[in-house]
Order: structure tokens, then sequence, then C-alpha cells
């Protein structure tokens, strides 16, 4: 590929990332929330097949992210290639996990009506379950980013300004996923320079290629 094209498809995947998990996260939580006891027998509704397949579209493109760039870095960076591409092959695994965790409890719940308070136990333990599985895969995402943006930063691979919104954005990303996993319910306020980041530089690789030529 030439740069202008590896570089759009990169960008393209960060998008699609970005949108394919919070669409997919947001119908498989309105169904969750309006699961109801007794079990409803209707079966599997759309809207939750829906965000299943959204959601693993999403590890799909976490996945094409990590290796298109690990052989972007590999010529130079051959340590920090290695480490991005096992940490987005970890968040896509991790991200995985809670996904079928959550559509398992809400398929078992919809076509059962046992007791409801094994049924409730049951989606509470699903619930967690995603919950730890996305704040690992969210820590392992940052760490594995801080190490990208560096080697942005050295390698002259984009603008000085955007190696540093990354480094930053990430470093407090990650302490966000920490808090997050110590119980600490600061994740979503702490994401927000980070998530910023990832669609400001998905969005501006449509339009500016890496330079990674010189690596």
């Amino acid at each position: 590929m030439s740069n202008s094209l590896l570089s759009r498809t990169i960008g393209c995947l960060f998008l699609a990332a970005i949108f394919t998990y919070a669409t997919g996260s947001a119908l498989v939580n309105n169904i969750l929330s309006a699961t109801e006891f007794p079990a409803n027998p209707s079966g599997v509704p759309f809207p939750l097949s829906a965000g299943g397949f959204l959601m693993l579209l999403n590890s799909l493109a976490v996945v094409g992210i990590g290796v298109l760039m690990a052989n972007i870095l590999k010529p130079r960076f051959a340590l920090v290639a290695r480490f991005y591409l096992v940490s987005r092959l970890v968040e896509a695994v991790l991200l995985l996990i809670g996904v079928i965790a959550l559509l398992s409890a809400i398929v078992v719940v919809r076509k059962n009506s046992g007791d409801p308070a094994l049924l409730q136990l049951i989606l509470e333990q699903a619930k967690m379950t995603n919950y730890y599985a996305y704040q690992t895969a969210m820590l392992t995402l940052g760490v594995g980013s801080l190490g990208l943006c560096y080697a942005f930063l050295k390698g002259g691979i984009t603008p000085r300004y955007l190696a540093w919104w990354g480094l930053v954005g990430y470093a407090i990303f990650t302490l966000g996923a920490v808090l997050e996993l110590f119980g600490i319910e600061a994740g979503l306020m702490l994401s927000v320079p980070g998530g910023l980041f990832e669609v400001f530089f998905g969005g501006w690789l449509l339009f500016k290629p890496l330079k990674f030529n010189s690596l």
C-alpha cells in the first residue's frame, strides 16, 4: 500500500472501532436494562443481535489497527511494534469476552422463566464480567498506545503536537482504567482526552498520511 492508502485505512479502522463499539454496546445495554422478570419468551430481539454483531466488528477493527501499525513500526521500533500488536490483540479478546458474557446472560434470561432472583444474579454476574473485561481492555489499550505515541514522537511519523496529545491523553486514559479497576468511578471523565485523540487521529489520517517511509 502507498502511505496515503495505508493511512486512510488505519484512520477508517480507528473511526469504525469507536462507532461500532459505542453503537453496539448502547443497543445491548438498552436490551439489558429493559429485561424484566419473569422472563420474556419472545426470543432474541433484533437490536441484541445487531449490537452483538457491531461489537464483534469492533474487535476485528482493533486487530486490524494493531496489525497495520505493527508493520509500520517494525523496521525501526520492533519492540514497540510487537508490544502494540499484542496489546491490541489482548484488547480485542477481552472485549469479546465481555460481550459474550452479556449476550449469553440476556439470551438465558429471556428464554427461561425460572427463579427471578437467580436470573437477576446471572445478569449481574454478566455485567460484572463485562465491566472488568472492558476496563482491563482499556488499561491494555492505554499502555500499548503510550508506546505507539512514543514511536510517533521519536520517528517523526506524525506532527509533534499529535504525538504529545496521544502521550498525555493515553496516560490519563490509563490512569482512569486503573482507578475503575480499584472501584473509583473516574474512568469516563479521564477517558475524554484519549477518546478525543482517537477521534481526531482517525479523521486526521483520512487527509494526512503517516510519514513512515524513512523508518
